[in-house]
């Protein structure tokens, strides 16, 4: 499945109905044809859904374009952090861009291990030209339910192509 309809299980926006890109091969007239057909209230475009598929940056500019200076829909990128420098600036600095920032680990569950209350997470990069250090706490950290993930999807999604 490479687009796909359904409302969104994950983050602040959690309740939307999304239209999920889920491949660099959807073309922005695949996007613009879905949203005319489906003639249903969708609030966000959602591109590099199903775990950080490659985003076509020319499909995002094309789909700003057309709707960013209105912002008929939220507009979200979802991509792995080793691959941001990929991204053009000006994609980068939009204003009209949603940002989920995926960091992969498979120690992570050892997080719910420990009480949320005690437990601070820090990403940092010190060793690097450009120093940074982030911590928040994790009873800011939402732990959504993925019991209905199938593959890429929910259930109930209604795949398009």
């Amino acid at each position: 499945m490479k687009l796909w309809i359904g409302k969104e299980k994950e983050g602040f926006y959690k309740g939307l109905y999304t239209l999920f890109v889920g491949s660099s091969t959807i073309t922005a007239e695949d996007i613009f044809n879905t949203i005319e057909t489906e003639k249903r209230d969708i609030q966000q475009i959602y591109f590099g859904a199903g775990r950080c598929t490659t985003i076509n940056y020319s499909v995002v500019k094309k789909v700003l374009k057309t709707y960013g200076d209105v912002l008929d829909f939220l507009i979200t990128l979802e991509i792995d952090i080793n691959e941001l420098n990929k991204a053009p600036k000006d994609i980068l600095s939009s204003n009209h861009i949603e940002w989920i920032i995926t960091i992969n680990n498979t120690n992570f569950n050892l997080l719910k291990k420990i009480p949320n209350v005690q437990t601070q997470l820090k990403m940092q990069s010190v060793e690097t030209k450009e120093k940074c250090l982030y911590i928040a706490s994790m009873q800011n950290v939402e732990d959504t339910n993925i019991k209905t993930l199938e593959g890429k999807t929910y259930k109930g999604d209604k795949i398009i192509k």
